[in-house]
């Protein structure tokens, strides 16, 4: 699978961890910030850490 791993631009260098990559550095991480911290198998650990907490916003959103 090294096939798949990034090429910096100017070393040639094989990079494994994503942070590592230039283009993700300077990027703040928000839609997945919780990967690595909670078992995503686990629908207790998403529920811990706010989960479907606008799912009612989004079910019941009411214009007037």
């Amino acid at each position: 699978m090294e096939s798949l791993l990034y090429d910096h631009p100017t070393t040639g260098d094989r990079i494994v961890h994503e942070e590592e990559v230039p283009f993700y550095q300077k990027q703040m991480r928000i839609i997945f910030g919780n990967n690595g911290s909670i078992d995503p198998t686990q629908i207790e650990d998403y529920l811990a850490v706010g989960g479907y907490r606008a799912l009612p916003k989004a079910l019941f959103f009411n214009e007037t």
